[in-house]
């Protein structure tokens, strides 16, 4: 116990805890905010329309992520150097190469949706209803795609705060603001408006942000070798790709092989778990850039110290949630409505793999910040296999809990390969 509190003790007198503190802040009231959205979507909606919307937004989520070509860890590896050295035309080089790349990707990819949207709903997922909200919400491809870019810039520059608010806050605060006015009298159309014109908005906010923080993030040359921009994003991209299977193909086989309520439900459950590991999700935002940089000196011991720091105070932090989640899932689930009391099982099914991801601390990040691409993108690529095998054989006869146990499986696997790699690659020792 004594050696529990030195470790958190030390954890958070630095001045990267505040950072993280203030990060932690954000997360916070983003966190609450999203569960509201959730919350809402379900209410008005229930369980079915719930499943088609979440269903739209996965399918959305995973043409974003294809869109910013991997560029997410890479931006920040680079900026955090570049801001480091203050070499300002490198960061002016890699802001105007990415968004010019991100762009034309997103572009690509919204056509692709938008036409495909007919065929997706009713030959994959037998779903009409989901037809007109996919190629809708498609419009909100690229701005979601760009200020997710700003957002991961933000972080290499060490500005968690501005990271966190616009990619995990704006968009559900506006969203829940407009349903909250429109309610239900323009259906999940409305909604999907709504979610078009917050990802506008977000846009919008994040440019302004980006131009009004530094003078030398926007006057003058930028210069950056596009070459070794994207020899290290290429393999983040596969990686991004195949960890798309993990989080998302459960989903989508849901769709295909349940109907949409059982979408909503596990949707709804789904979010829920994630809480548990939200505040990784802060301190990551934080500790990204500072890891490259650590990397960048060669100071592997303080790498770990910090990464075993992390690890410890976030799991101690976060067992409070996890134990709630694990006994009173259904009663957590009632919230959404009573058609959701039956995902208390599901529920705490991946709330346990949320906190395994928790314990084994920011192992992926340390990876990717350290210049292992390819190990990432191989341990993403295997667990990917394996999300797709177990999604494949357990969903169709079990469902609902065959997709829970998909996504605790693969999760925990991820990480805990993740935590092998990063003690053979580097010789640092997170997991306890």
């Amino acid at each position: 116990m004594k050696a529990i509190a030195t470790s958190l003790h030390k954890f958070m007198s630095s001045d990267f805890s505040r950072r993280v503190l203030l990060s932690f802040g954000v997360k916070i009231a983003s966190a609450v905010v999203l569960f509201g959205f959730n919350v809402l979507v379900a209410r008005l909606f229930g369980a079915a329309g719930a499943g088609v919307y979440f269903l739209a937004w996965t399918i959305i989520n995973i043409a974003v992520t294809v869109a910013r070509m991997g560029f997410e860890n890479t931006v920040i590896r680079f900026a955090a150097v570049a801001f480091d050295q203050k070499d300002w035309v490198s960061i002016r080089g890699l802001y105007r190469h990415t968004v010019i790349i991100t762009s034309i990707a997103a572009l690509v990819i919204t056509l692709f949706v938008m036409s495909a949207a007919d065929f997706m709903s009713v030959r994959v997922f037998s779903s009409p209803a989901l037809s007109p909200v996919l190629a809708l919400m498609s419009l909100a491809i690229l701005p979601s795609a760009l200020y997710y870019l700003h957002a991961h810039l933000f972080k290499g520059l060490h500005k968690p705060v501005q990271a966190m608010a616009i990619s995990s806050l704006w968009v559900p605060l506006f969203v829940v603001m407009m349903l909250l006015v429109i309610r239900t009298h323009y259906g999940l159309i409305g909604a999907t408006v709504a979610f078009d014109m917050a990802s506008l908005f977000a846009l919008l906010l994040a440019v302004w942000v980006w131009r009004s923080t530094n003078i030398e993030l926007t006057e003058g040359q930028g210069i950056f070798p596009v070459q070794q921009l994207l020899r290290s994003s290429m393999p983040m991209l596969l990686g991004s790709v195949v960890s798309l299977v993990v989080l998302w193909l459960p989903t989508l086989v849901l769709g295909a092989y349940a109907s949409e309520a059982d979408v909503g439900v596990f949707s709804a459950a789904n979010r829920v778990s994630i809480l548990i590991s939200f505040v990784l999700v802060a301190v990551n935002s934080v500790a990204g850039s500072r890891f490259a940089v650590l990397y960048d000196q060669g100071n592997f011991r303080r790498m770990e110290q910090l990464g075993r720091r992390i690890a410890l105070a976030l799991s101690v932090l976060v067992l409070p949630v996890f134990l709630v989640l694990l006994v009173a899932g259904d009663r957590v689930m009632l919230v959404f409505g009573s058609e959701f009391t039956h995902g208390g099982f599901i529920l705490a099914v991946m709330a346990g793999g949320q906190m395994l991801n928790v314990m084994t601390g920011p192992v992926g990040l340390i990876l990717s910040m350290s210049g292992h691409e390819r190990v990432m993108s191989l341990v993403l690529t295997i667990c990917a296999l394996l999300s797709a095998c177990l999604s494949f054989w357990l969903i169709p006869t079990w469902g609902l809990r065959g997709a829970a146990v998909t996504v605790a499986t693969t999760v925990a696997i991820q990480n805990i390969a993740c935590a092998f790699y990063v003690r053979r690659k580097l010789g640092i020792r997170i997991l306890f």
